[in-house]
Order: structure tokens, then C-alpha cells, then sequence
């Protein structure tokens, strides 16, 4: 929950940071920013650390749990996939996270046989 948490707080900063500093001064109307570019640059920005949140909390349970990664990795990934479909069923954001945390789980499986289990 931690990373989760860690990645959503940095990503909320770097929207903020991004329309600040991108969105012309004629373009913000109560603090948003309405020009086309940046506002479709935001969503992308968005879609990224939606995926991002989902490798944090599969790598960051997986570090936890080193000789079960493989275990804790699909365990992780369907927890979290489980938890956005009730939350985010149909938003491009629930695609984004539940295609990089399968992607991870997936990395995570294939490459289990470079590491040593720690004991």
C-alpha cells in the first residue's frame, strides 16, 4: 500500500508541477488548464503513473517477500487487479495499471530463475 500510496503522491506532484509550468497563463481558468495539448498531455501523464502504481506495488511485494516472488507477485497483481475493477472498471486508468501489473507479474516469473532465493 505504501508504494501505491508513494507513486499516486509523486504522480499528483508531477501533474501539478507539468500544468504549471506548460499551461499558458491565458489558458488556466480556475486553476485548470484548458488547452487541448496539455490537457491530452495531463491524461497521458496520468495513464503513465497508473501503471507505474501497479509495478510499485507488485515489485515493492516482491521485495518483501523474496523466496515466494513468483507466489507473491500473482498474489499482489490480482489483489490489485480485483481492487480496480471495483474501482475503475472501464477508465483507460484501470487498463493502464492491470496491463503493467501483468506485465510485471509476468517479468517477475520469467526472469525467477536468474535470482537466488535468499534463506
Amino acid at each position: 500500500m505504501a508504494a501505491w500510496y508513494l507513486v499516486i503522491f509523486l504522480g499528483l506532484v508531477t501533474h501539478s508541477y507539468v500544468e504549471r509550468s506548460l499551461c499558458p497563463p491565458d489558458d488556466l481558468v480556475s486553476g485548470i488548464c484548458t488547452n487541448d495539448n496539455i490537457v491530452e498531455l495531463l491524461h497521458r501523464l496520468i495513464l503513465a503513473f497508473a501503471g507505474l502504481s501497479a509495478i510499485a506495488v507488485v515489485l515493492s511485494a516482491v521485495l518483501v517477500a523474496p523466496s515466494y516472488r513468483i507466489l507473491v507477485a500473482w498474489v499482489s497483481f490480482l489483489t490489485g487487479f480485483a481492487v480496480a475493477v471495483h474501482v475503475a472498471w472501464g477508465f483507460p486508468e484501470f487498463y493502464a495499471a492491470a496491463i503493467s501489473g501483468f506485465l510485471t507479474s509476468i517479468a517477475i516469473t520469467a526472469l525467477n530463475w536468474r535470482w537466488k532465493p535468499c534463506r
